[in-house]
């Protein structure tokens, strides 16, 4: 496949290392010389010198015939401009880097006139991850599917459990809730269980199940830890602002350290709760706020 990188940063070489392994034919752009320097003595890349959304340094990166673009700059505007432009000239897929918030709901509403194929938002999806994990500490991982409807928890089978033994056509008569485990994990081999599949201690079990239910479901089987009351964030960018938007309307109590004197402002005004100015590293203010 031929792809374009735009911005050979440390997550454009990243992106390279793995592409390059798989066989794939790699572009880089950047405005800095030396970055391409680093990354060719490193992978096997074409690299060009230039602005990422200028239409003549996507004609020489050979846009009119990619079959991927992806832009990772660290400027929102110069990724979303590249890609529109990459798909005008002809690249079949594009996919940009946005972490402004500003531009996260104008992404969702211009998708498709923007003409990008898929935009990330590194920040939002860590604050997503963290979400998850208050909501259901017990679990080893949470993944959502179809709009945040369906999700999907991953979870050991411990001596003790409820489900240790069991059939899983047992199962849906015991708990009297609709769910699916999909996947089980035992040593190095992952089973597609049937009815009559029995589990075992030490099982790593995939389950699916709606939102409303999950929560019940986790708590049914023994799984469901009291959840997270008290939050102390140490710094307040782009991640604490998606967070705090999620934690607005629950029952979690939050507190913001902050060194920044403008941006601590910025929180106060934005969310209510306690926002502390000072450098979040030290030990003494950290126990001053009752982290223990």
């Amino acid at each position: 496949m031929k792809i374009i990188i735009i911005g050979g940063g440390t997550v454009g070489a990243a992106i390279c290392s793995q592409l390059v392994e798989e066989g794939h034919d790699l572009t880089v752009v950047d405005t800095d010389q030396n970055i391409l320097n680093e990354i060719s003595n490193t992978c096997d890349i074409f690299g060009i010198t230039g602005n990422g959304a200028d239409v003549a340094v996507l004609r020489e990166a050979g846009a009119e015939k990619a079959e991927l673009l992806i832009a990772l700059t660290m400027s929102d505007e110069v990724n979303i401009l590249a890609c529109a432009a990459a798909k005008k000239l002809g690249t079949d897929h594009t996919i940009a880097r946005v972490r402004n918030p500003e531009y996260s709901e104008l992404m969702h509403l211009l998708k498709n006139e923007m003409n990008l194929s898929l935009t990330v938002n590194p920040d939002l999806a860590v604050a997503k991850e963290i979400h998850r994990m208050f909501r259901f500490p017990s679990a080893a991982k949470i993944d959502t599917f179809c709009k945040g409807t369906v999700e999907f928890a991953e979870f050991l089978i411990t001596e003790d459990s409820p489900l240790c033994g069991l059939a899983l056509s047992y199962l849906q008569e015991k708990f009297n809730r609709k769910f699916l485990i999909c996947a089980v994990l035992r040593g190095d081999y992952v089973y597609i269980p049937s009815g009559d599949f029995c589990l075992q201690e030490n099982d790593t079990v995939g389950l699916v199940a709606s939102e409303e239910d999950l929560p019940n479901l986790l708590k049914a089987i023994g799984l469901h830890k009291d959840p997270v009351r008290n939050v102390l964030i140490v710094g307040g960018g782009r991640t604490t602002y998606y967070l705090m938007g999620m934690l607005r309307h629950g029952k979690i109590r939050t507190k913001i350290i902050e060194k920044d004197k403008n941006r601590c402002r910025e929180l106060a005004e934005q969310y209510s709760c306690p926002v502390i100015c000072d450098n979040g590293t030290k030990q003494d203010l950290l126990l001053e706020e009752d982290l223990e």
